[in-house]
């Protein structure tokens, strides 16, 4: 990913053997994976299954229209949320449309209506229009500010052991990368056996770095 490209970029000009050491790792453990949904993800999707069953569902009789796009982690959450569904439904029945052993896979020129309701930020104009002008700007403007994520990255470097000198643009992009490889760990789960990104970040780092997570959603 862009993120572990930048950090790759970033070490090349340090001397921080372990870092490397890990980033290394991190490409291996990530291979294959990029694009995918993590463990972590697939079962806040099937706990969303059981809310709604819950919520929605409970004694009814359920007709289901099951269908996902052609990306993997689409067709993924899609079994997870069925999981989490029939794992409730003990006191009515849940039948599923078009096909019982996978979801219908719609593309826009087959279904555009049902290619729609699944992946309606990539068909609404207006949102689109949004996403690229003034969604944009909060989060630019964060980004580019001289306080928050360039303590972050200083406080990182000396987590590290390092004393360099790098730019503020740098530090704030060593700073959100940095951010994304513990995340991904936090995914992977591999935060609670091996943390290795995660201890280069404190809790107040954390809250700084979870405003720009904000800002980009």
């Amino acid at each position: 990913s862009k993120h572990v490209e930048s950090v790759a970029r970033i070490l090349a000009e340090l001397d921080a053997p372990i870092q490397k050491y890990w980033l290394q790792e991190t490409k291996a453990q990530a291979e294959g994976k990029y694009g995918l949904c993590s463990p972590c993800g697939l079962e806040e999707v099937k706990n969303v299954g059981h809310r709604f069953y819950d919520l929605v569902a409970t004694g009814r009789n359920l007709t289901v229209r099951w269908t996902a796009t052609f990306k993997n982690r689409t067709q993924d959450t899609a079994w997870s949320w069925r999981k989490g569904l029939e794992g409730r439904a003990l006191t009515s029945s849940v039948r599923f449309v078009d096909s019982m052993t996978a979801p219908r896979v719609v593309s826009c020129e087959s279904d555009a209506m049902q290619y729609s309701e699944t992946r309606f930020y990539d068909t609404c104009n207006e949102y689109q229009v949004f996403k690229k002008g003034r969604m944009k700007r909060p989060l630019a403007d964060w980004q580019n500010e001289d306080i928050g994520l360039k303590a972050v990255g200083e406080s990182i470097l000396k987590r590290m052991g390092l004393t360099a000198a790098l730019d503020a643009s740098t530090l704030r992009e060593l700073a959100s990368s940095i951010f994304s490889l513990c995340a991904a760990e936090v995914d992977m789960g591999s935060h609670t056996k091996q943390p290795r990104w995660c201890t280069l970040l404190s809790e107040e780092d954390s809250v700084v770095l979870e405003r720009g997570d904000f800002l980009k959603h």
